[in-house]
């Protein structure tokens, strides 16, 4: 019997070893993709959960303030943009906080003067004293990471409900006071001696005590940036037919959340894919709820 003498030469096995790496090299690509995607998701959420939590607090003090809440809301999602590489052209609004990253260490070095990632004089960095953001925060000067998040309230990638006190609480608590705010009377929840004050549930919801809680729902619709995952992870929420367990597919029709992933659609010239995360708070009163300043028309 004639014996196969055929052994594996070094060059075969460098060809066998191409292939595996062929093979497995997209898949590990998109694993680690994928983490820090769901990384930087989580990083977003984390912050949004502190963030909630700041704006139902700046609420409580400032009689539920809708205004208030919203800049505190900003103020407090900046970390999340925060970055030495904005423009300040307060000449310019047309370049208003606009981004000059760069990955050449020289070009750092020349515009902030030294080898430094941040500057010690950071407000001279991040402010400007121009644009139509000065107009709505008034005087103050702000950051630009602020101005970021400002601008997405008002193109609608955040949305506020204020679920406490509710209709049902002015209505059955509320009372007509003079409101030092805006000089006039208007309707508010009392929020003093309330260990004093009657307990009872009326019509089964609520006291008094509950109408001073303040509880706020925020979505936030947040913008994935890694390539590849990011389509993946739209497709997902985006495709009818991958709606078939009822995990995945197209949130319902008129909600935020549709409004977020269908911002990542074709037709859009500006396209973004993002994933709405939501966060919740809830906090005792420290003054008395008005209901003009929750309307935001005070």
């Amino acid at each position: 019997m004639q014996k196969n003498n055929y052994c594996i030469t070094k060059k075969n096995e460098t060809a066998q070893a191409m292939v595996e790496f062929v093979i497995i090299i997209p898949v590990m690509l998109m694993l680690i993709l994928g983490i820090i995607q769901f990384a930087l998701i989580y990083k977003a959420k984390i912050t949004l959960n502190y963030a909630t939590f700041q704006t139902v607090r700046a609420g409580t003090l400032n009689h539920a303030s809708s205004s208030a809440m919203q800049k505190a809301f900003a103020s407090n999602m900046a970390p999340l943009y925060t970055t030495s590489y904005f423009e300040s052209a307060p000449t310019d609004p047309t370049k208003l906080c606009s981004s000059s990253f760069v990955v050449s260490d020289n070009a750092r070095k020349n515009r902030m003067d030294d080898n430094r990632i941040m500057q010690s004089g950071l407000r001279s960095v991040l402010d400007n004293t121009g644009g139509d953001m000065d107009k709505k925060w008034g005087s103050d000067q702000v950051f630009c990471a602020r101005r970021v998040v400002q601008n997405q309230i008002d193109n609608g990638f955040v949305n506020f409900t204020i679920v406490n006190p509710s209709p049902f609480s002015f209505d059955k608590f509320g009372i007509d006071a003079y409101y030092s705010g805006n000089d006039s009377i208007e309707r508010m929840i009392p929020n003093d001696n309330l260990m004093y004050r009657d307990s009872d549930v009326i019509d089964t919801i609520q006291s008094v005590q509950d109408a001073n809680l303040l509880k706020i729902h925020v979505g936030y619709c947040y913008e994935m940036i890694i390539p590849f995952i990011n389509r993946i992870v739209w497709s997902l929420q985006s495709n009818t037919a991958a709606n078939t367990t009822g995990a995945f597919g197209p949130p319902t029709s008129g909600t935020f959340a549709n409004q977020c992933v269908s911002e990542g659609d074709a037709t859009n010239t500006d396209r973004r894919f993002g994933i709405p995360l939501y966060s919740q708070a809830i906090m005792r009163m420290q003054s008395p709820s008005v209901l003009c300043e929750i309307n935001d028309d005070c």
